[in-house]
């Protein structure tokens, strides 16, 4: 059995760290973040698809995908963001589900050959940093085996979408987490949902060195 509170101690600094301080660039990730954030907030000015393009870009999210695409799948993320119209009220909120589909609908469209689930998940968390898991490999990897571990099932019902039964996993987990993420560790970082993805994403990267 794991225990959630050591996990949790032994993490959260080294993510608190990544999300603050580390750059790229040479600007921080969380200016970085944070800009992204603001563009989508904004519903206006001319510079928001660029911004958000470059922000997908710096994830590495547009592997394989031509430049003429990633300025049309930005332009997709700006549109969705401007016809938001209800917020999740939690991170469990069943709306970051509807909404992931609206977004995924809205990328798929432009790139038919190609997987966008990782990149509509950061998208989305950026119109709602507050409640939006992320998803990728490396958090698949953590959850795959911690969930196991906690004898957490989660059903997938024929749905070949796998960020639906990523997000239950991951809600139930972040549930038993949350309550040994503190504020104090937390150097004033808004967003523990995104702190807890990078924790789960240390413990998921493929190497067995530590992290």
């Amino acid at each position: 059995m794991i225990d959630v509170q050591q996990l949790v101690e032994k993490f959260i600094d080294k993510a608190v760290y990544s999300l603050i301080d580390e750059k790229i660039g040479g600007i921080p990730l969380r200016e970085i973040d944070e800009r992204a954030i603001e563009g989508l907030l904004a519903k206006s000015g001319l510079d928001r698809s660029k911004r958000i393009e470059g922000w997908l870009r710096s994830y590495g999210v547009f592997q394989g995908v031509k430049a003429p695409a990633r300025v049309m799948i930005a332009d997709k993320v700006v549109e969705f963001a401007d016809q938001i119209s209800d917020e999740p009220k939690s991170y469990s909120d069943p709306i970051i589900l509807q909404e992931f589909d609206r977004l995924h609908k809205l990328v798929k469209s432009i790139t038919l050959d190609r997987e966008v689930i990782s990149l509509c998940s950061k998208a989305l968390w950026a119109c709602y940093p507050y409640c939006v898991p992320i998803y990728d490999s490396f958090a698949c990897r953590a959850l795959w085996v911690i969930g196991r571990l906690l004898d957490i099932h989660v059903q997938n019902n024929g749905n070949r979408n796998p960020y639906p039964q990523f997000h239950a996993v991951w809600c139930r987990l972040y549930e038993q987490c949350l309550p040994y993420i503190q504020d104090e560790k937390l150097r004033g970082y808004p967003y523990k949902v995104r702190v807890f993805d990078k924790i789960i994403w240390l413990i998921g990267q493929p190497t067995f060195e530590m992290p």
